[in-house]
């Protein structure tokens, strides 16, 4: 409405308000214009009968009803006041000024106001939703469930009880009734996307995941083009493993609005469980655009860049995660990683004490922080912080043992790192022979491209792409599989693919030499026993090996280092650890004469 039009409307609005035939008449005639929207017109009659009449209740009941439907709830409040004051026991003034409390951000005074309104009139169901809407925004989840199972029993198809019931019980982690709730409220209400949502959530929680992602298409059957809706979706069939659905859904809710963060966010989520990182770190930088508050975008996004060995650009990423929430643990953290210096460790105990102080339950910190205290020589504040971390039942923990072992394995040249980055970069300089460079478990290339740039020959990459070729512990068979999706590469790099035993026969007869550097990513035992047994050949002193998962996790004793530790025996090798990164899991090791 432009400045000529809002005057004639206010000039309308005082004729029509100006000496109506009589007050008793007056809020007919403005319910008339209220009905039309003629709000300005409806709130001048108003006006000017109140003023007449302070204490018509009529008036002031409308005064407030259209207060708040103008979103003036200050307004609104004390417009029922003043009609209650007028008719104390008016049951309607009651819920009305209850309504508007709680628009006013009043819940507490809400709830006694709605109380008040059912002492007089007990039997109102819309009273009783009200009430446990109110009853569950304050956090009373079993008042609440009471108040909506009264409303249903004296309507049973009230639709917003039964869904509002469902809120409550999910809340109260009753999650089967309250699968049932949103049935039943679909069942009243069968075009209502809102609900098959909410049953969508429930179903989650529940881990009904084919159930759930059932619930989310049926959704968006009735809201096309909600972001939300496919937001949710994705999140459905990223728990379900499937990361390939999961990344459409998001990138479809994110067509549907391109400002809609929580897609953008789950969208890096996915890329970065799926091992995309440039592109994770893509989705989390547009997460963090859309939504500056968001300290986890912002740490999510320098985790990312950690894996694309872009260090620096990862410590802005967490320092400005920790600008926007100065006790976000999991920032303070992960910068230590950024800030780790085995010449100089203390900026990365500050920030570790940083993240354990915001999270004195952060395990993980609180190991880091003593693994470098322990390093530093502060062997008081070493033991305190490792007293931090805890022991299964067993009396055991991998990371502890983990670290045990590569600190009394440590020679006066060994290096720890903080980064895949520069443990990677570290590896490649201490590899001074002439010989083969090679990769074992490239999936979408983050490493090999690292590889290749520090690389005049031709770097090898092995991979059959399709995932695990066996379970691994808890991960199974055919998991970190790039669905036949090839990598970007460059020019320097070769890529053999299928699995180690089909490749590596014909790769050995057509290639002579050592092996100079390789880089043994593939995890699982059997895998690496395969690469150490069909090359052990061409490992010689000055060999360099980089194993991937070689400590720090929570079968490091099974799997690559049992392997390495095979052959060393069958091979009589001898080695020596030039790097650990236990942030990563990556050792380093060189083969001596």
């Amino acid at each position: 409405m432009n400045r000529q039009e809002r005057r004639r409307h206010e000039k309308r609005a005082r004729r029509a308000g100006r000496n109506p035939r009589n007050v008793a008449n007056s809020p007919a005639v403005a319910a008339r214009h209220f009905e039309k929207g003629e709000l300005a017109e409806a709130a001048e009659i108003v006006r000017r009968v109140v003023r007449a009449t302070p204490k018509h209740f009529d008036a002031l009941q409308f005064h407030g009803v259209m207060a708040a439907r103008r979103g003036h709830a200050d307004d609104a409040v004390d417009a029922f006041r003043a009609a209650l004051a007028v008719r104390p026991q008016d049951a309607g003034a009651r819920y009305n000024l209850a309504n508007a409390l709680g628009a006013a951000g009043q819940p507490d005074a809400a709830e006694q106001s709605y109380l008040g309104a059912l002492e007089i009139t007990p039997n109102d169901a819309d009273i009783h939703i009200n009430l446990g809407a109110v009853q569950r925004e304050l956090g009373h989840f079993n008042d609440a469930i009471a108040s909506f199972r009264r409303a249903i029993a004296l309507n049973p198809k009230l639709v917003w009880a039964h869904n509002n019931l469902g809120l409550a019980l999910q809340e109260s982690d009753a999650l089967d009734e309250a699968v049932g709730c949103f049935e039943r409220a679909i069942a009243l209400a069968p075009k209502s996307a809102e609900f098959r949502v909410n049953l969508a959530r429930a179903l989650m929680r529940r881990d009904r995941l084919e159930d759930a992602i059932a619930a989310y298409r049926q959704a968006m059957e009735y809201a096309p083009g909600d972001a939300r809706i496919r937001t949710g979706l994705g999140r459905a069939l990223r728990d379900n493993n499937d990361l390939v659905g999961a990344i459409a859904a998001f990138e479809g809710a994110i067509r549907d609005d391109p400002r809609h963060a929580p897609a953008h966010y789950s969208l890096g989520s996915a890329l970065s469980a799926y091992g995309k990182f440039a592109e994770a770190a893509d989705a989390f930088q547009a997460a963090a655009t859309h939504d500056p508050d968001d300290a986890r975008a912002c740490n999510n996004l320098g985790v990312a860049l950690l894996d694309l060995g872009r260090d620096d650009e990862a410590e802005a990423a967490f320092r400005q995660a920790i600008d926007i929430n100065p006790k976000h643990a999991p920032a303070h953290y992960n910068l230590h990683a950024a800030l780790f210096r085995d010449d100089d460790l203390g900026p990365a105990i500050d920030t570790l004490k940083c993240a354990v102080a915001a999270d004195p339950d952060h395990d993980r910190a609180w190991f880091f922080l003593a693994m470098c205290q322990e390093q530093q020589g502060d062997r008081d504040a070493a033991a305190a912080s490792f007293e931090k971390v805890p022991l299964d039942d067993n009396g055991y923990n991998y990371w502890l043992d983990s670290w045990d072992y590569a600190y009394r394995n440590m020679g006066p040249a060994t290096r720890v790192f903080g980064s895949t980055a520069r443990i990677l970069a570290h590896a490649q300089a201490a590899a001074s022979i002439d010989g083969l460079t090679l990769e074992f478990g490239v999936r979408f290339g983050t490493s090999i491209r690292q590889i290749a740039s520090r690389t005049d020959g031709i770097v090898h990459g092995f991979d059959s792409f399709q995932g695990l070729p066996e379970s691994w512990h808890e991960n199974p068979t055919g998991d970190y599989t790039t669905h036949g999706e090839m990598p970007a590469v460059p020019g320097n790099v070769e890529l053999h693919v299928g699995l180690f035993d089909d490749t590596l026969p014909p790769f050995v007869a057509a290639h002579d030499g050592p092996i100079r550097f390789m880089n043994v990513d593939c995890d699982i035992h059997s895998a690496t026993k395969t690469i150490l047994d069909r090359l052990h050949t061409r490992i010689i002193p000055g060999t360099v090996i980089l194993f991937d998962e070689y400590i720090c996790n929570p079968y490091w004793r099974e799997d690559e280092y049992k392997a390495f530790q095979e052959a060393v025996a069958t091979h009589g090798w001898r080695y020596e650890y030039l790097a650990f990164c236990p942030f990563t899991r990556q050792t380093t090791i060189r083969i001596l004469p």
